[in-house]
């Protein structure tokens, strides 16, 4: 049996194009529908190697815009020449499966906002690591009428399934769509901002069982948040810099340390001295400042 995957039909860029590129069978294939978002002129390259290995349609989505996408006209002509399909303004929204199968993806128009639909058993995203989706089993046709549905149709919906990203990063919660600005996709500081990304995921995932629309409280801290506006410290007494003492010649020959360290009491003193961080030590209350 196969390795259990988190998103059926989902690779990230780099494994595809790799394994394309190798001369032994590859043990990533892309499907009869791929679908790759995002990474500039690998994708389309990726895009031409899916048609070259049995693909029947790539298309490569673009949030950048056509006149700002930074791809070249030799390159375009390529993609056109190989029968690539290029979709540029746009982000993938949600993607739709059923069972362990990849079905559709839909995206939107950035410019226009509107919804559309592409059937896609690959998804190919360029990004370091997989995105944050949440998943959910979808509303059954018909559940807005007075309809009720059959046994038939009740089985076959519970093994449907659909997948949506998670709440945005609150500094860029006008972000739609994956791979938008704010996402987290891979760098040095990418641990950091899994954990911010795994408890908005938690939120999202509690929202959605309760029925609670996704959105963040109008105090939420973005990058551009002011904490405190501290413009003058008032009834803060000015210590000055308690100086390490140093060792001296003779203690230097003896292979001791240069710095000798504080004295508990000259510790204790450097500790109370205020170095103005504006955060711990006081608060703007009014027009005062504490």
């Amino acid at each position: 049996a196969g390795a259990e995957k988190p998103v059926p039909g989902l690779h990230l860029l780099m494994d595809v194009s790799k394994a394309l590129k190798q001369k032994t069978p590859p043990d990533i294939t892309c499907g009869k529908h791929t679908i790759l978002a995002g990474g500039g002129e690998l994708a389309i390259q990726t895009a031409i190697l899916c048609k070259e290995n049995g693909a029947d349609k790539a298309t490569v989505i673009f949030r950048e815009s056509t006149e700002n996408n930074g791809l070249s006209a030799e390159t375009l002509g390529k993609a056109t020449e190989k029968g690539i399909h290029v979709i540029f303004s746009a982000g993938i929204n949600r993607i739709f499966g059923e069972k362990d199968h990849l079905n559709e993806i839909e995206y939107f128009d950035r410019g226009s906002g509107t919804v559309h639909t592409l059937p896609a058993d690959t998804l190919v995203i360029a990004s370091g690591r997989y995105p944050e989706f949440i998943f959910a089993k979808p509303t059954m046709d018909g559940s807005d009428t007075q309809e009720t549905p059959s046994e038939e149709e009740k089985i076959a919906n519970d093994l449907r399934w659909e997948g949506f990203y998670a709440l945005k990063h609150p500094h860029y919660n006008s972000e739609v769509g994956l791979i938008a600005e704010g996402d987290v996709l891979s760098d040095y500081s990418g641990a950091i901002k899994a954990i911010g990304a795994g408890r908005r995921a938690a939120a999202s995932i509690h929202n959605v069982i309760y029925g609670i629309p996704l959105s963040h409280p109008d105090n939420v801290l973005t990058l551009t948040t002011v904490i405190q506006n501290v413009n003058e410290i008032e009834r803060v007494e000015q210590i000055s810099r308690t100086i390490m003492p140093l060792a001296d010649t003779p203690e230097r020959l003896m292979n001791a340390e240069i710095e000798k360290g504080f004295t508990e009491k000259k510790a204790q003193r450097e500790a109370e001295r205020c170095l103005q961080c504006g955060l711990i030590c006081y608060e703007k209350t009014g027009t005062n400042n504490a």
